[in-house]
């Protein structure tokens, strides 16, 4: 994919997408802001900033509001002005056992049922976004790696009449260091359609992302975008678009605890799935699939129909790869050894008919960089299923490894 220029256009995304992937440039004094700038920014929050039913106040010192299930930021979308909700048979009455307590990924203290957890987006938030770069450099065009970013993992080859609805996968949580306030460190599954000025994609994983959220924990993340992020899409609910309705778990919360080199492991199922008849992208988590929300087709073009691509693997940034670049994954690749280096396992894909299977290596290629590596993608039986390693321990360019 290609992160081009975003358009002054649509201000909301501009400010919170340059915000979390930037070029590098320094955040410049955020106070020096003119009366219209800041006006400005009092509009964008009250937009992103839905009234609250009730005010959750996190460990991690999130705040996030518990907001109408229907005055949620997705329907200020021009697109979904009247779409109907796609709640998944039996959500409800399993909801119903859920809503308000805690969870094992998620809130310990979970939103009224009919609420959805939103983080609250803050004027600092804003401020740093519109002091940081307007441009964005090329992240890789799944060739050339460079500017910055850079990506270790497994990606299928594009094949005439191959087509996607959707995967899955359980995969190692770790904390790999990152340099604040510019680098990041992410594991993600991105699935992707159309040529690549008209990308379209869905991402999520887990994420070590300073520049986003203003910590170094490690976090859920989603995102999305129909024009390679030209005019649209953004990173969790920043934008409308994603239609959120669990009311235990926030598009961003903190994995606690994280595996340790050689002792605990921990590790999370993530998926998004199309679904055959409404075409909406179901976001699941844990192992039961615990339903988060969804992509609507209608914020889609390529995407509303089916994939053509789909990656699995780590991405990292760096303003100066240079002289040093984060860490990978659990930080040190050892290969074979899945209680070192971070991994995937039990991954699969949706087919063209929507059916489960496990990655066919007849349609898979290998990803490295200068200072990342993946491998063993293979099958296992039992617990591993499809899995594969990842990682590396980043550093200065000249001694990645």
């Amino acid at each position: 994919m290609a992160f081009g220029a975003v358009r002054t256009a649509m201000l909301a995304v501009t400010f919170l997408a340059v915000f979390t992937i930037m070029n590098g440039d320094k955040v410049e004094g955020s106070t020096n802001i003119s009366e219209e700038e800041d006006l400005e920014f009092e509009r964008q929050l009250r937009i992103l900033n839905k009234p609250a039913i009730k005010t959750i106040k996190s460990e991690y010192g999130d705040v996030y509001n518990c907001v109408d299930i229907y005055k949620q930021h997705a329907f200020d979308h021009p697109l979904l002005k009247d779409h109907k909700i796609q709640i998944p048979e039996g959500y409800w009455s399993k909801m119903k056992t859920l809503a308000g307590k805690s969870s094992r990924f998620g809130l310990k203290e979970g939103c009224p049922l009919g609420t959805v957890p939103i983080r609250r987006v803050t004027k600092k938030d804003l401020m740093s976004a519109k002091h940081v770069s307007k441009h964005y450099a090329e992240f890789y065009d799944r060739k050339d790696q460079g500017n910055g970013f850079e990506f270790a993992g497994f990606q299928t080859i594009k094949t005439p009449g191959r087509v996607y609805h959707g995967s899955g996968a359980t995969i190692n949580v770790y904390n790999p260091a990152v340099q604040s306030p510019y680098e990041f460190s992410s594991a993600v599954i991105s699935i992707e359609s159309g040529p690549p000025n008209e990308r379209n994609y869905i991402q999520f994983g887990w994420t070590v992302n300073p520049p986003l959220y203003g910590d170094t924990y490690t976090r859920l993340f989603t995102s999305w975008t129909k024009d390679n992020l030209q005019t649209t899409g953004c990173f969790n609910t920043f934008c409308s678009g994603f239609v959120h309705f669990n009311p235990n778990v926030p598009l961003d919360f903190v994995f606690l605890p994280t595996s340790t080199i050689d002792k605990d492991q921990h590790d999370v199922r993530l998926g998004v799935y199309q679904q055959n008849i409404t075409k909406v992208w179901y976001l699941v988590v844990n192992d039961d699939e615990q339903t988060v929300g969804y992509w609507p087709p209608e914020i889609f073009s390529h995407l509303a129909s089916e994939a053509d691509y789909i990656q699995w693997g780590g991405q990292v940034y760096s303003p100066n790869p240079e002289q040093h670049s984060p860490q990978m994954g659990s930080g040190v690749w050892a290969d074979g050894w899945y209680d070192e280096s971070c991994f995937f396992r039990r991954v699969i894909d949706l087919d063209s008919t929507y059916t489960p299977e496990d990655p066919n290596n007849a349609y898979i290629q290998k990803a490295t960089s200068r200072c990342y590596w993946a491998d063993d993608n293979s099958y296992k039986d039992g617990y591993w299923q499809y899995s594969f390693l990842f990682g590396g321990p980043g550093g200065p360019a000249y001694d990645c490894f």
